[in-house]
């Protein structure tokens, strides 16, 4: 026996509540949606889509929860909500990171950049590693029309720098 059969009113007051909550998701995911096609930079849409996508998702699933309470559910929703605020929170940091380290445009009322360096230098990029180049031979190939050259053994590969 569940707990809305136990207590019929509890159970409709739980419907209510969760069918209002999965609303309010429903409509932060909409706003979201009309901030990507109104706001004008990246950052901006960044931060739309994370807010939709942290607070709107656990809206919707409290929601669910609600509809559907039991022990299995609640920790469902707990293992879920801490995911998905945790990779909303870290992906849209590293959409707006990444935006600016490639120089998108920045709309700001005011014109200022916290991050900007004097002389409006490029912001601070750490270096790329060098990495090892393999250079590898390419296999004998047929010229003027005649056979190509039986491969034996294996490729040689040689290490450069």
């Amino acid at each position: 026996m569940t707990l809305l059969e136990t207590a019929p009113a509890l159970g409709r007051v739980l419907m209510v509540l969760g069918q209002v909550l999965m609303v309010l998701g429903a409509g932060l995911f909409t706003t979201a949606a009309i901030g990507l096609l109104r706001f004008q930079d990246a950052y901006c849409r960044s931060s739309a889509i994370a807010t939709a996508a942290g607070p709107g998702i656990s809206l919707v699933l409290i929601g669910a929860f609600c509809m559907m309470p039991s022990w299995t559910n609640l920790g469902k929703l707990a293992l879920a909500i801490t995911l998905q605020l945790g990779t909303s929170a870290v992906g849209s940091m590293s959409i707006g990171r990444a935006a600016y380290l490639t120089g998108s445009t920045l709309h700001s009322p005011s014109g200022h950049d916290e991050l900007a360096r004097p002389g409006g230098a490029p912001p601070l990029v750490a270096p790329a590693r060098k990495s090892k180049r393999i250079k590898v031979q390419e296999a004998p190939t047929a010229q003027d029309g005649q056979a190509a050259p039986a491969r034996t053994g294996s490729t040689p590969v040689t290490r450069e720098g």
